[in-house]
């Protein structure tokens, strides 16, 4: 950050409230001279005795609106790359073990209770591993459903 006389007013922000504002994980994701920038040109805009005069939350929000003007471009790769974690989220391999999350929603189509175990995990293998490829069939144990 910067550590000159003027820049006092910036000891007052709550960084993880910006952070959080901006939608991201940690204070490392924006980089310093993003920062230095942004502080800057809000001193350059309000004067830096107008800054340290101003509560932490105005403060907070206008240097939020700075950093998202200022990072637009790497805001919208994040939030890309956190959408395909999600999508790949959903499918998990489980060529070498996994966890696979199961909705209970695939329960509703049980109608009798007593249907059997092995109908419902015939109905789960169908459901989860029908896109999965066939080439490994080979290796693995092809008398049980393992989940």
């Amino acid at each position: 950050m910067l550590n000159n006389k003027k820049s006092k007013w910036t000891l007052k922000i709550d960084w993880l409230n910006v952070v959080e504002q901006l939608g991201l994980d940690t204070i490392h994701q924006i980089p310093e001279d993003k920062k230095r920038k942004a502080i800057s040109k809000l001193e350059k805009e309000f004067g830096s005795d107008s800054l340290a005069d101003m509560e932490p939350s105005l403060l907070e929000s206008l240097l939020h609106d700075e950093l998202r003007k200022l990072m637009q471009k790497e805001l919208q790769e994040i939030k890309k790359s956190k959408r395909e974690l999600r999508k790949k989220g959903n499918i998990i391999p489980l060529k070498h073990g996994g966890i696979i999350k199961i909705d209970t929603a695939d329960f509703k189509n049980m109608k009798d209770a007593e249907e059997g175990i092995q109908d419902m995990l015939k109905g789960l293998f169908d459901k989860y591993f029908q896109a999965e490829d066939d080439e490994d069939d080979e290796d693995e144990d092809s008398t049980g459903y393992y989940i």
